[in-house]
């Protein structure tokens, strides 16, 4: 019977874990990479980036403290974090574009102004990055608290820092070489969440606690709402373009793809017997 627990136990770490250190890393990649298309500079948002999530995780490993060590607690904080995490990161980039296309609009309209407009963007940017990564440093001690019930807690933390290294590693190569090239930035964010919120389901269907049918139901619910994002997700995007490109009333957007390496937008702007075409 302790064999059956330990292997259950072991494979349902390795799949949650590596799932969730999966899209922890995508949702890094994916706000870095949009603060440096929108604000240039890519060494610094990167840098800033995984500094600032590095250093939030070490606040949620501190704050992880405060829960106690019921298992029913432990499976109940854990897929609360993990709802939330699929809620915040699955909306952060349609919320970053949101963010930026309104404040550089305004700026640039009534104010004159391209710094201003770019300090709304970074308050909401950084805010997402703390929140992300304090959730992502809460999961890990709490994992452990849970599985070290049944197994030694050597044997424990090599597992779960095994399957999160894992996770980490796929999720670096899978953004770079399909993610970002094949589905673009905002489909891989609700893409993400929607990952992120199965693993309330694995959890929930190994670990029974109570009212585990709301959060079952409250995960499909949520999943629903970030797939119709998905689903709509071209025309979110194309919206945000043409506040961000075309605020000008005389402008279109010409062509807008996604290549491997960058986001491309073609504009056109007619000005009394001239055409003008701007790439960004």
């Amino acid at each position: 019977m302790d064999k059956i627990l330990y292997n259950k136990n072991f494979v349902v770490l390795v799949i949650f874990m590596t799932i969730v250190a999966f899209c922890a890393i995508v949702y890094e990649l994916l706000i870095a990479y949009v603060l440096s298309y929108l604000l240039g500079d890519s060494i610094l948002y990167f840098s800033v980036t995984i500094g600032l999530f590095l250093s939030s995780m070490g606040i949620g490993s501190y704050l992880s403290y405060k829960i106690g060590d019921k298992s029913s607690e432990l499976v109940e904080r854990i897929v609360v974090i993990e709802l939330l995490l699929g809620i915040i990161g699955g909306f952060s980039i349609a919320v970053i574009y949101s963010v930026a296309s309104y404040s550089i609009v305004y700026h640039r309209m009534h104010l004159n102004s391209f710094l201003g407009s770019t300090i709304p963007l970074h308050i909401v940017s950084f805010l997402i990055i703390v929140l992300i990564g304090i959730f992502v440093g809460l999961e890990i001690p709490l994992l452990t608290r849970l599985v070290n019930k049944n197994s030694k807690l050597k044997y424990t933390l090599a597992r779960i820092l095994t399957a999160d290294y894992i996770g980490s590693f796929l999720g670096s190569i899978a953004f770079p070489l399909l993610l970002l090239p094949f589905i673009g930035v905002i489909k891989t964010s609700f893409l993400n969440g929607i990952l992120n919120i199965l693993t309330v389901l694995i959890i929930l269907y190994y670990y029974r606690i109570k009212n585990y049918k709301w959060y079952i139901s409250g995960s499909l619910l949520i999943i629903l709402l970030l797939s119709i994002f998905f689903i709509k997700s071209n025309k979110i995007e194309l919206y945000f373009d043409k506040k961000m490109y075309t605020y000008n009333d005389n402008s279109e957007i010409v062509t807008s793809l996604q290549s491997p390496y960058q986001k491309i937008i073609l504009t056109k702007r007619e000005s009394e017997n001239n055409t003008f075409i701007t790439l960004f």
